[in-house]
């Protein structure tokens, strides 16, 4: 028992002292309703919530390619700023005013390419995806005369492969609910650049053209999630176990002619393994006479056991309304943020906008930043 306790206490010091790499992106129909989807079995993304929906689809989903496009409202505000710092390099300093520093200070940018790599199967009981995304974030810090910022550019590319399965709960309760479990292994490439402190005269020599100099990282990791999932009647309640034995990425350096750069070595990242909890309600076919098909109620738990961060954070609250069959609109709360989405299902395609907050700190409404998404998705 001691030795067991010392190994646990080991561990628990090794992985403290490792950085939590940055998270992969959801997509438009998750993050639209709310970032909920722990329980949901019939859009495209629940592949990347709960492996248990591997299980529960009847409905063959084959995917081509997608395109999406990631931005949020500070990207014009920095547009704005961008002329003006401009002239100030060029020697008019009246260019810039109280009111520029101060949008140049609390700059937030966010930028992504979803796709166009999207190609995958699912159908009842298997399925795989091979995808890739591109996103950027800035975030200014004031500083002596102009601010630096906290950058980081990724690409991603990964794969996924699930498998789910129905299982027969005993005595009466598998009369009355039916039971699901699953399991996904992914394989993560990442590329990445990150400067927790870029200057923004550098920032702005990159926008222009400028040559970029530094080199980047290059990382794979290979992680897994398991679910389960329970469905009566109109309830249904899912758990999850994302990253069960820990994420971890190894990391090389290559240089901008794409050389490895053996001298330079960097730590690990990892994804924590987190317990996630949801339960939803679906109204079905109540509204008929007014076009609506479904109409689905949900609630999550992300990361439950994971106290470095307000709970609030942690909660998302979901709805989403299904209509003249192909249509969807979607609202929710989360992290303590509106959401809203829209959603068509059209022969061979399907498009997916969305409207969240995302809040950078750690404390509920102290740094929010409004993103939008717009995907569309070749899916028959």
């Amino acid at each position: 028992m001691v030795k067991k306790i010392i190994f646990f206490l080991l561990l628990f010091n090794f992985l403290s002292a490792i950085e939590r790499e940055k998270p992969l992106l959801l997509p438009a129909d998750i993050i639209g309703c709310g970032g909920t989807g722990i329980t949901a079995d019939d859009k495209f993304g629940m592949l990347f919530m709960n492996p248990a929906s591997f299980g529960i689809t009847t409905k063959g989903y084959f995917s081509l390619l997608k395109l999406g496009l990631r931005a949020n409202y500070d990207l014009y505000q920095y547009y704005q700023s961008y002329d003006k710092i401009s002239g100030a390099m060029s020697g008019d300093m009246t260019s810039i005013t109280p009111e520029t520093l101060a949008i140049i200070n609390n700059l937030k940018i966010s930028t992504g390419i979803n796709g166009p790599l999207a190609f995958g199967y699912l159908t009842e009981g298997i399925g795989f995806l091979l995808y890739n995304d591109f996103h950027t974030s800035l975030y200014t810090k004031p500083s002596f005369l102009l601010p630096y910022a906290d950058f980081g550019a990724y690409a991603d590319f990964v794969f996924l492969a699930g498998f789910g399965n129905k299982f027969d709960l005993p005595f009466y309760f598998g009369k009355i609910v039916k039971t699901y479990g699953g399991i996904t292994v992914k394989y993560i490439n990442r590329l990445k650049y990150e400067n927790k402190r870029l200057s923004f005269l550098k920032i702005i020599d990159m926008v222009s053209g400028g040559a970029f100099k530094e080199g980047y990282l290059w990382g794979q990791a290979i992680g897994s999630d398991i679910g389960l999932m329970f469905k009566g009647e109109n309830i249904s309640v899912g758990i999850t176990v994302k990253d069960w034995f820990n994420t971890f990425f190894s990391w090389n350096t290559y240089d901008t002619n794409f050389q490895y750069v053996p001298e330079e070595k960097v730590d690990p990242t990892y994804y924590p393994a987190s317990f996630n909890f949801g339960i939803s309600y679906k109204l079905n076919n109540y509204f008929m006479k007014y076009g609506i098909s479904d109409w689905i109620f949900a609630f999550d738990i992300v990361d439950a056991f994971n106290f470095e961060e307000n709970y609030f954070l942690k909660l998302r609250f979901g709805t989403e309304v299904k209509f003249l069959r192909i249509f969807r609109a979607r609202a929710g709360i989360y992290k303590g943020y509106p959401t809203f989405g829209v959603g068509a299902e059209i022969p061979f395609l399907n498009i997916n906008f969305a409207y969240y907050t995302e809040e950078l700190s750690a404390i509920p409404g102290y740094n929010p930043q409004q993103n939008f998404v717009l995907e569309l998705q070749m899916l028959y």
